[in-house]
């Protein structure tokens, strides 16, 4: 058995964004954030990048708390990164939208080729996204559409696969076809930042 991550390449670089007032402050709520400690969501976050920092070696670049981003620090749905690409996501909330303008401009400052999704009819938080180094795995859902998923794959040059899950339903109740969608490539490998 090889060690932890193997195959899968080595993260030199961690992205975070400071933890707004506003997070706690019930802005967050509307997206089902519960209430929060904030002094401990704080503290939490500064140990968070210690242990990035010293534990693993990584080199830290934090983004900082945006009052106007109560969700800011879920830096997840922002991006899908592969290898020396990052697809800027386009979350399906409007109020969102803001939030990959600082992601981008740190990917780009580390020099990766950026992706704009451009379709303003597709959706996709980079959470709904799973990339197994082989394979990637993208969950439809309220926040990712299928336009989305059909970007994942343009922009990482993957096959779409067999559909997994249950049927997903339209406004009208009508089913409008597979819950998640598989997206394959042979032979990838995947890049930390």
């Amino acid at each position: 058995m090889g060690t932890p991550g193997e195959g899968l390449g080595r993260c030199s670089h961690a992205l975070i964004r400071g933890v707004p007032e506003s997070l706690a402050s019930g802005e967050g709520a509307g997206a089902g954030i519960p209430a929060l400690d904030l002094a401990k969501a704080q503290r939490e976050h500064g140990v968070l990048g210690g242990k990035l920092r010293q534990r693993l070696g990584l080199q830290l670049l934090e983004l900082p708390p945006e009052e106007s981003l109560p969700l800011g620090p879920l830096l997840g749905d922002t991006a899908v990164i592969q290898g020396d690409t990052a697809l800027i996501t386009r979350p399906w909330s409007p109020a969102r939208r803001p939030e990959v303008d600082g992601v981008r401009k740190a990917l780009q400052d580390l020099g990766l080729r950026i992706v704009e999704m451009g379709d303003e009819n597709a959706t996709l938080d980079g959470t709904d996204v799973l990339f197994t180094g082989r394979e990637f795995f993208v969950g439809l859902s309220k926040w990712t559409n299928h336009r989305g998923a059909e970007i994942v794959a343009d922009t990482f040059r993957v096959r779409a696969g067999p559909a997994l899950g249950g049927k997903q339903r339209g406004a009208d109740g009508g089913q409008k076809g597979l819950g998640r969608a598989a997206l394959r490539r042979e032979r990838l490998r995947a890049a930390c930042v």
